[in-house]
């Protein structure tokens, strides 16, 4: 995408082609509702779900207008299949603000892709979710305390989604963060 100094893949055709393949290679480990296992069979993952979405519709954001990118309806339908699961779940076991972060983000970019508002709503919830526990220290709950190393993970989607929406509270909840892990 960016012609930079010893890029040997700018507009390289079988970038393009390893890229879809990946695309592919993720649809087909998708189940019909719309999810994804971490690790085990079955075990339908908010996370799996939130951090595949998300780095595969960033790359797709990346690659929509390159007319060598073919399979782009089928892709996004399975953006929005794993978006619709992300509208219906959430996770049970915890506050782990990484894994909520990176649902916010996935669904962020799949109404960036489609316009369809309650995935903005969505990601709009998981990101008061984890504003609204967020220690008066800055940091972002993981199983119910600080962990310096999923703060940073976290702080990445909360970051990207905020270059694309400027939302200001999540700016201030950011420096809150930024300022805890100034620490580590």
């Amino acid at each position: 995408k960016n012609n930079f100094i010893n890029n040997k893949l700018y507009k390289s055709e079988i970038l393009i082609e390893w890229i879809k393949a990946g695309f592919l290679f993720w649809s087909k480990c998708q189940h019909k509702d719309g999810s994804f296992d971490e690790a085990y069979p079955f075990e339908r993952s908010l996370a799996a779900t939130s951090f595949t979405t998300f780095y595969l519709t960033e790359a797709f954001l990346l690659l929509k207008e390159d007319p060598s990118f073919t399979n782009k309806e089928f892709i996004k339908k399975r953006f929005i299949n794993a978006a619709e699961w992300l509208t219906k779940n959430d996770e049970g076991h915890g506050i782990l603000s990484n894994h909520l972060a990176a649902a916010a983000a996935a669904l962020m970019n799949v109404y960036l892709l489609t316009k369809i508002k309650k995935y903005k709503k969505r990601s709009e919830y998981f990101l008061e979710k984890i504003i609204r526990n967020q220690s008066a220290e800055g940091w972002y709950k993981e199983y119910g305390g600080a962990d310096p190393g999923y703060q940073t993970h976290g702080a990445f989607y909360l970051s990207r989604i905020w270059q694309k929406n400027k939302n200001k509270d999540l700016l201030k909840s950011l420096e809150k963060s930024c300022e805890f892990i100034s620490y580590f």
